[in-house]
């Protein structure tokens, strides 16, 4: 994914809070997110900054993926995240419409929601998670569900 930067000339820059719990599977939560990095870095302006924020909101972690480039439509709002769909765009770069619609359904397993929304300058992710207490969880998490902070 870095070289698929490097090439675009995108930044991408992280921000936000360090300790926010909760529960997920490192390797879906990982597909999850290299399908939403990928695709704005892919559809993001050229030599723009993607930016990734994460804050705690009334026991939630709020997660936002932001892209400068062009807006979506209210018509492919509404399919975007469908399996196989593609815009114009993602077909013109070669997407599959797996990417989004993956990363909804692993977010979805764990107990999230991803959302839309056009910005003045592009489009922004908005990715939300229930947290809990460090002090919630024990040792009775499979080996593959992990406790940690972003």
């Amino acid at each position: 994914m870095q070289i698929l930067a490097e090439e675009r000339k995108i930044q991408c820059r992280f921000s936000g809070e360090e300790e926010i719990f909760f529960a997920y599977n490192l390797r879906w939560m990982t597909e999850a997110f290299e399908n939403l990095l990928k695709n704005g870095i892919l559809h993001g302006k050229e030599g723009s900054v993607l930016e990734v924020r994460s804050e705690k909101q009334a026991g939630f972690l709020q997660i936002q993926i932001r892209q400068k480039g062009n807006q979506v439509t209210e018509e492919e709002k509404r399919h975007l995240f469908e399996r196989f769909y593609c815009t114009k765009d993602s077909e013109h770069r070669g997407g599959s419409g797996i990417g989004l619609h993956l990363a909804k359904m692993i977010i979805a397993r764990h107990h999230g929601t991803i959302s839309l929304e056009n910005t003045e300058e592009g489009v922004c992710f908005r990715i939300c998670f229930p947290v809990f207490d460090r002090q919630y969880f024990n040792d009775s998490l499979s080996s593959d569900c992990k406790v940690g902070g972003l």
